[in-house]
């Protein structure tokens, strides 16, 4: 992470939007992996430390501590993380199942943990303890998937919500009475949890839970077409208001038809228990969503989305480009007071709107405009967070634009203590722009979207502890006076683990600054991140290096037992027939254990250092050593049954190999008898029982010969196989 105490450089260039001095931005975070990171969700604690959700996938690598829970698939898990007001990462959680699920919001809690909705496709498995729900034919179904995390980012509990169709959730608030509203949009009928009809494709799905979980109530909004419920917050009379977005007609809820057959935005007073008071379709003659919702001081609703529309129905302002802002204030009973339309000439979308104390608003989403209409700084890279300022009458005060030369995709916004902003969402720039740190790169050397985090300084002072992150945390006008960057760290597992194994060790940190992970003492090269890996036995500790001096962390030993030799030979030939049998033998070896398995799979009670083999299949051995734990899975040996019934001619009779020992070639003659449509097989195995040779030999008449060539075969003694039918017969070479 990377601090700045500067100011943004740059002027607005319209001649009608003044104003002296943009935000300084405080700090920027870019938080990933090698795998995709996408930031969805962000909220502020009171205390000020920040929450952030979203989706990530592959494995613990760079900020990220944890593999993929369920193994490295192609799907994702939730990713939360908890940051101090500085930006440093505090404590951070995958969760997940065994297929796809992300955070879609999230809220702090007063305990100092979080409430997190996630949409789950999973069965039971990893994190989850409750199976996503089917569709009739088995096919799994996203569902609301709840969960509360603990002050340490433990999960406390869990309720996956849903019915037999997809089910979405958008919004998650806690409620006065310790309980939380969820919202979102569904496609299920009566099934699973839910207990109302939809009449359309899609509808409004509210659910009111109590403090651990437990479903209270839930009502379905709907018509009779498609509707998504977005964004809610709650009222100040102990009911909910509900934003999103509506293709019906007047049926079901629905009180007012669309404009033109599109999506209009569909908002929704409904009291304490879930009942529509009032309700309003605002729209144009093209496609208009809600994707901001929020109760502002005077009573009324400030409401921010995307719009299509030109001037008709209710859009008093032409469309600029292909989507534009459209901000409306609405009083309490749901009627337009004023409205704004903000865009540039290309797209902007996925905008987020809060009620400063003033009486004025942040506005910010995402945006792909140069300079023209409202847009009055042109873009740094192919997309940018777009964040602006507006009076209380919606009137734009200043603007700018974050990002680096690359993609910046906007996700979420959250006002902070100082009056400033907390700005989130999905980045794949390298240090350019805004940007100071560069993304994680992939294994082949792209880049891929990390979360990006960024704070712009407010204009008031909250005091706190004066820490080395270059800005004035007492409020005494000074910066980093007499602070020193601190360091410590922890291990999210356990520290001894055996051979191939691994531990993540987590490093937490004040101050802007390098890190540098150490084993022995002793840098390690490259370890620069606030993860590392530990693979291997030593004293781990990491110090943080800043302009304000540095500092070491304690030290964590980590344990690394030696895994035991295992290798396991046999007694005599590994090709026979029914009735016949082979010893295979096990390394021996002091405080050794054993366990025996056929095909991968444990044979009951085959736990001596000796097994005898009398059916086909490949034997391996699990030598364990008792004290540590730790094992090795030993060589395999395949064992070869090729016939029921057989008569083991003599050496003299079966075949003949010369020369013996042999430092090359060696020659086989074969007296088998002839088996019509038979062909012979010769099969070589080393000392180990392994089979170094398996091929159909092209003779079929008495005495004939074929020659092989063993030269690159080391030097040992082998057994080879002759079978033809239910003839059988083995000799033993010594190659030298």
């Amino acid at each position: 992470m990377k601090n700045i105490f500067n100011c943004v450089v740059g002027l607005l260039l319209s001649t009608n939007i003044i104003h002296a001095q943009l935000p300084t931005i405080y700090w920027d975070n870019t938080i990933g992996s090698r795998d995709g990171d996408y930031l969805y969700a962000i909220d502020v604690a009171d205390d000020g430390n920040i929450f952030i959700g979203g989706e990530s996938g592959g494995a613990a690598y760079g900020d990220k501590a944890e593999d993929q829970v369920g193994g490295l698939l192609v799907y994702g898990d939730a990713w939360v993380l908890k940051l101090n007001p500085a930006g440093n990462i505090l404590w951070q959680n995958s969760i997940g199942g065994l297929s796809s699920d992300d955070v879609d919001c999230i809220e702090a809690t007063p305990d100092g943990g979080c409430i997190v909705g996630c949409s789950s496709g999973s069965l039971i498995g990893g994190d989850k303890t409750e199976n996503c729900f089917l569709t009739p034919g088995g096919v799994h179904t996203k569902d609301y998937w709840v969960v509360k995390l603990n002050s340490t980012g433990d999960i406390e509990w869990q309720n996956t919500i849903g019915g037999t169709g997809d089910d979405y959730i958008q919004a998650i608030r806690q409620t006065p009475d310790g309980g939380y509203i969820l919202g979102g949009y569904s496609f299920s009928k009566i099934s699973g949890d839910k207990t109302e009809f939809n009449i359309g494709g899609s509808s409004y799905w509210i659910v009111k839970i109590d403090a651990v979980g437990n479903i209270m109530w839930q009502n379905t909004i709907d018509g009779v077409n498609e509707d998504k419920l977005t964004s809610l917050d709650l009222t100040a009379d102990g009911g909910y208001i509900l934003g999103g977005y509506s293709k019906s007609g007047i049926s079901g809820e629905k009180t007012e038809a669309c404009f033109n057959n599109s999506f209009d935005y569909w908002i929704i007073k409904v009291n304490a228990t879930g009942i529509p008071e009032w309700q309003n379709t605002i729209g144009g003659n093209n496609d208009d969503a809600v994707t901001s919702i929020r109760q502002t001081m005077d009573g009324g609703y400030i409401v921010a989305g995307t719009s299509k529309s030109n001037v008709t129905g209710d859009k008093t302002s032409p469309c600029r480009g292909m989507d534009d802002f459209w901000v409306i204030k609405l009083n309490n009973t749901g009627s337009i007071t004023w409205q704004k339309t903000i865009g540039g000439t290309d797209n902007e979308s996925s905008c987020q709107i809060r009620e400063k104390p003033d009486g004025g608003y942040f506005l910010a989403g995402y945006s792909t405009s140069g300079i023209g209409a409202e847009k009055t700084v042109s873009y740094i890279g192919y997309s940018d967070f777009w964040l602006l300022e507006l009076d209380a009458s919606g009137n734009i005060t200043w603007q700018n634009v974050y990002g680096g030369l690359s993609y910046e995709n906007f996700a979420s916004l959250e006002l902070m203590q100082d009056g400033g902003v907390i700005m989130g969402g999905n980045s794949n720039s390298d240090i350019s722009g805004n940007k100071t740190e560069n993304a994680f790169e992939y294994y082949d050397g792209t880049n891929r979207d990390d979360y990006w985090v960024i704070r712009l300084a407010g204009d008031s002072c909250v005091p706190s502890t004066e820490v080395c992150n270059d800005y004035d945390d007492d409020c005494d006008g000074n910066i980093d006076e007499g602070a020193a960057p601190s360091i410590s760290i922890e291990a999210t597992n356990t520290t001894t683990f055996c051979e191939g194994g691994y531990v993540p060790l987590y490093a937490t940190y004040t101050g802007n600054g390098t890190l540098q992970w150490k084993r022995n003492g002793n840098n390690i090269t490259g370890a620069h991140y606030a993860v590392y890996k530990a693979t291997t036995k030593g004293t781990y500790s990491c110090r943080i290096t800043t302009d304000c001096g540095s500092a070491l962390s304690s030290d964590i030993v980590v344990t690394v037992p030696k895994n035991p030799a295992a290798a396991i030979t046999a007694g005599g030939p590994v090709v026979f027939c029914a009735g016949g049998n082979v010893v295979l033998t096990a390394n021996t070896g002091g405080g050794l254990s054993y366990q025996w398995y056929k095909n991968d799979v444990v044979i009951a009670a085959a736990t001596s250092i000796n097994y005898t083999a009398s059916t086909p299949g490949t034997y391996t051995c699990k030598v364990t050593k008792t004290a540590s734990g730790c094992s090795t899975i030993s060589n395999p040996v395949l064992v070869t049954v090729p016939c029921k019934e057989f008569e083991e001619l003599n050496s003299t009779e079966a075949f003949v190999i010369f020369p013996n020992p042999i430092n090359g070639y060696v020659t086989i003659q074969s007296n088998l008898p002839v088996v019509d449509d038979q062909l012979t097989r010769i099969i070589i195995t080393n000392s180990l029982g392994q089979i170094v040779y398996n091929e159909v030999s092209n003779f079929k008449q008495l005495e004939n010969t074929q020659i092989i060539n063993l030269i690159a075969f080391p030097n040992g003694v082998y057994q080879i196989s002759i079978l033809n039918g239910n003839y059988y017969n083995t000799k033993t070479i010594i190659k030298q």
